[in-house]
């Protein structure tokens, strides 16, 4: 929850709406609790709570948990591929001991699938980023994020490197954020959207 608000806020400051995040934490639904919200644990309901919690071992619930992880291994072998040629998606970042899970896990930058195929039973899939430029390597569906986003739409720019006027129009020459210099470029100033 913490990481949400860092990551829409683009800040490491999380102090000044802390309680914010607790009213909030509070508020939601847990389903430990019996999808009851920690506010709404009272002296009436706490020792059925209790007892739902650490007591309660109903048979039913573990035959039906059983039943559904053998639905989802069914359905698991019967889809191959968990993504589609030329999807967008994100890499997952090598991680180190004692990396802290708020840390982004994701690369910033986009990239497409142009192939898959099965190794030993496993999806592979080979990627090229947004300039068709082939990146070394096979991904498993593990090590992939998929992305809703298309082409066309709004990304980030990390600075503004020039300006220069052409046919009475200015243009930017920006650096996108997480993207190499490779991918600078000059854009209209229309296309520049202060967020």
């Amino acid at each position: 929850m913490i990481y949400r608000y860092l990551a829409k806020h683009k800040s490491k400051r999380y102090i000044d709406s802390l309680q914010d995040l607790v009213k909030s934490y509070n508020a939601t639904p847990h389903r430990s609790l019996n999808n009851i919200a920690p506010r709404d644990v009272n002296a009436n309901n706490a020792a059925n709570l209790w007892a739902y919690m650490y007591l309660r071992h109903d048979k039913r619930r573990k035959r039906q948990h059983i039943k559904s992880i053998k639905k989802r291994k069914k359905a698991i072998r019967r889809t191959l591929y968990k993504y589609k040629k030329n999807q967008l998606v994100r890499i997952a970042h090598q991680r180190r001991p004692f990396q802290r899970v708020y840390n982004e896990q994701w690369s910033y930058e986009v990239f497409k699938i142009y192939t898959r195929f099965q190794i030993q039973g496993f999806s592979m899939f080979k990627l090229v980023d947004l300039q068709e430029k082939k990146i070394l390597g096979n991904f498993y569906t593990s090590e992939l994020q998929p992305v809703n986003k298309s082409e066309d739409a709004l990304w980030e720019i990390e600075k503004i490197i020039k300006k220069r006027k052409r046919n009475k129009k200015v243009q930017y020459f920006v650096k996108w954020l997480g993207y190499s210099e490779r991918f600078n470029s000059w854009i209209d100033e229309s296309d520049v959207k202060n967020l």
